[in-house]
């Protein structure tokens, strides 16, 4: 439940206005905090506590993919596939799938759309906003948050100030800090992106002398590709690395079949 008492003592407002609270993200974490604050606005007079906006820099507010074949995308037969693509087809084929690992399941979706319905056909002002192709360029706090939009479709500009903002951005691929000492022996891609072997090891450069190897988990979507932070290859991942580290086939990591051939025969 969000206090809202709390909110405007840190932030040393007053009942003078209305609360302002700000969702940002357009995947199902940010839908289902926008879901549950929609059904906490209202008091026991019909009264607003406070105006919910969301907005989101992706194109939409859209659904996750999730047919069974745009399933197969996460496979080891698709990750064959995008593994042999150029490096600059795979920097230009990634961004375009993020619908089939980001946005939202359609029953959320349709959930907050009947909730925004049936506020409007009780002739209630809707104090919610939701806005897409807008990006956070700048954020300041002086009493409240102000925050700088750019509309990346109108190439337009816009302020605003939230009492309170939840983010629900997901997160960024780096690998971690306690590799920063090994980091200059490892080959990097026209992209400044490390190379990942098919098996998910880091691969040094040719000059180093190595005898170990570094694997990753999660970090590989440049190289492996959308199937990278999906937890239903997470076992797979764990299989091909586990076959590597022990040098024989401790697990099948060919069990895994698709219907559909995602390349063209040679």
């Amino acid at each position: 439940n969000v206090d809202l008492e709390a909110i405007k003592a840190k932030n040393g407002k007053t009942a003078d206005r209305l609360t302002k609270i700000l969702v940002l993200g357009s995947g199902q974490s940010s839908a289902e905090v926008d879901r549950a604050l929609f059904d906490q606005q209202f008091d026991s007079n019909d009264q607003p506590m406070f105006q919910l906006d969301w907005l989101t820099r992706s194109a939409g507010f859209f659904p996750m993919e999730y047919s069974p074949l745009g399933l197969e995308h996460f496979s080891p037969a698709y990750t064959d596939y995008f593994y042999q693509l150029a490096s600059e087809t795979k920097a230009a084929v990634a961004p375009k799938q993020d619908l089939l690992y980001k946005g939202m399941g359609f029953e959320t979706i349709r959930d907050v759309y009947h909730k925004l319905y049936e506020r409007s056909i009780c002739n209630q002002d809707l104090h919610t906003t939701l806005l897409c192709n807008c990006e956070v360029v700048d954020a300041s706090f002086d009493e409240t948050v102000k925050i700088a939009f750019a509309q990346r479709e109108q190439q337009q500009q816009f302020m605003a100030d939230y009492d309170c903002v939840i983010a629900g951005t997901g997160y960024r691929h780096a690998l971690p800090s306690c590799l920063n000492t090994l980091l200059q022996a490892i080959e990097y891609d026209d992209f400044a992106q490390p190379k990942i072997d098919r098996d998910y090891a880091l691969v040094y450069q040719k000059q180093i002398n190595n005898s170990g190897k570094i694997f990753v988990q999660n970090q590989e979507i440049h190289t492996h590709g959308v199937g990278t932070p999906d937890l239903g290859l997470g076992a797979y991942r764990a299989g091909c690395i586990v076959n590597q580290l022990t040098g024989k086939t401790v697990y099948d990591t060919q069990a895994l079949q698709v219907f559909q051939t995602f390349g063209a025969s040679s």
